[in-house]
């Protein structure tokens, strides 16, 4: 009998290319929030993902963000646009915001998984909880289990970007073209030969030894566990989550 990997590969085939930069907007009510050592760790950072049920319901959890549960994901959108809507609503509400950019070429050629939201929820049949017609979905990507410091282009102060219209096109692309420019230069990084869900859990970081403090410390620092898009925990109201969920 074949697995779900076999059926449904989540593995990083040579084919699988992102040309972008991925963006998230966060706040000190996140989840997924950069660590001391630079990286972000999903609120369930060691979730095996196997079974066919198990990644249907942990993608479903996700994408309703009236659901305080944890899951092994952490979101991403490659549109601009979104993270000015949900920047703009955020500030009012939480302060200040936060732009991280990763460069998903780093992370594939570290074998670790990005997945294209729209395209899982259409192959799992995992219906659009708002009847939006995925609207809230559109450019959403998510990356399994964790962030290494060695993906993030850079961390923006949003109040300093948002003084520049065009802040994507003159700070952001050239950092993240630079950001390009130095790794093909350095030409040190390494990819696991085959893809394996335990094998990729053990190699996601070096200071696993200490995930367990860390992910009580989130426990711990966690008001509500809401649960939005590009923010995988967060203290607003339930009605105030049908608006953020434009961007999660």
């Amino acid at each position: 009998m074949r697995s779900e990997e076999e059926r449904h590969p989540w593995q990083v085939s040579d084919t699988q290319k992102l040309d972008f930069p991925l963006l998230r907007i966060w706040d000190a009510n996140s989840g997924s929030n950069p660590n001391m050592d630079g990286h972000m760790l999903s609120r369930s950072p060691r979730l095996p993902l196997i079974t066919e049920q198990d990644r249907k319901d942990f993608l479903a959890t996700h994408l309703n963000h009236g659901i305080w549960e944890p899951t092994p994901f952490i979101s991403f959108t490659k549109s601009a646009s979104a993270i000015e809507n949900l920047a703009k609503w955020r500030s009012a509400k939480r302060g200040n915001q936060t732009l991280t950019v990763i460069d998903p070429a780093t992370r594939l050629k570290n074998s670790l998984p990005i997945l294209d939201i729209s395209a899982e929820m259409e192959h799992y049949d995992i219906p659009d909880p708002y009847n939006k017609g995925m609207e809230y979905y559109v450019d959403h990507y998510v990356c399994l289990w964790e962030v290494a410091a060695e993906e993030i282009v850079g961390h923006y102060e949003w109040e300093e970007l948002a003084d520049n219209k065009d802040w994507f096109d003159d700070i952001i692309a050239p950092d993240f073209r630079k950001f390009r420019r130095e790794k093909k230069s350095q030409s040190t990084s390494t990819r696991l030969s085959a893809f394996d869900m335990s094998t990729v859990i053990e190699s996601l970081s070096a200071a696993r030894i200490s995930i367990d403090a860390h992910i009580d410390h989130l426990e711990d620092s966690d008001n509500s566990s809401e649960h939005h898009y590009l923010d995988d925990n967060c203290t607003d109201s339930d009605d105030d989550a049908e608006e953020a969920n434009q961007n999660d």
